[in-house]
């Protein structure tokens, strides 16, 4: 690429309630994943395009944002969004996508979200963006959610975002994140979706 980019990849191991924290620099690339699963948190970009990370159609218009994706939040570009580069930072994205699905969850199950940790709860496994062009200062956009694939038995769905500017009529970004369903009266292990969960995500 010409320029020296790095970006960090962070092993949390957990000991007790105390995580440890462990860095070393990898090649930069618009496409990050993150993984999150048995108490190690992993995040991670690269130069090549991994062939894990999902690619899902872009919307080419409103309309077709509209129509693919019916759950909806708007939120405007503020300063404390962008960074030295004079762009949106991509952090601020999965920041988006995390105020949508717990938006969008709490409209599939009709309820408020509770955090604490008892009973039966939803848990971020892995999430993912592409970005596609920089957003700028004062743009406006529209962040979509929807659930493409459910797996009752293993206690599994995944949600798949778009950023869509108002400014230039783009898609700005897509993304997606698996979830995973837990127990936590059972020391939080991984669980079969609720049978009255699952109408209602698939709505």
């Amino acid at each position: 690429m010409g320029i020296l980019q790095i970006v960090w990849k962070l092993s949390c191991r957990h000991i007790g309630s105390v995580p440890t924290v462990r860095m070393k620099s990898l090649p930069f690339s618009g496409t990050c994943r993150m993984q999150n699963g048995a108490g190690v948190f992993q995040g991670l970009c690269s130069t090549s395009s991994p062939s894990d990370v999902p690619r899902p159609s872009v919307p080419k218009t409103r309309d077709d944002f509209l129509s693919m994706y019916n759950f909806t939040m708007t939120k405007k570009v503020e300063f404390e969004d962008i960074d030295a580069m004079q762009h949106v930072n991509n952090t601020r994205y999965f920041r988006w996508f995390e105020s949508i699905r717990i938006r969008h969850f709490a409209h599939a199950i009709d309820a408020k979200f509770s955090f604490d940790p008892a009973g039966i709860k939803p848990v971020v496994a892995d999430t993912w963006c592409r970005f596609r062009m920089p957003l700028d200062l004062y743009d406006t956009v529209e962040i979509g959610a929807r659930v493409i694939e459910i797996d009752q038995p293993r206690g599994e769905f995944k949600h798949e975002y778009v950023v869509w500017s108002e400014s230039f009529q783009k898609a700005a970004a897509v993304g997606g994140c698996t979830i995973v369903v837990v127990d936590y009266d059972t020391g939080g292990k991984r669980t079969a979706i609720p049978e009255d969960w699952l109408g209602m995500l698939q709505g």
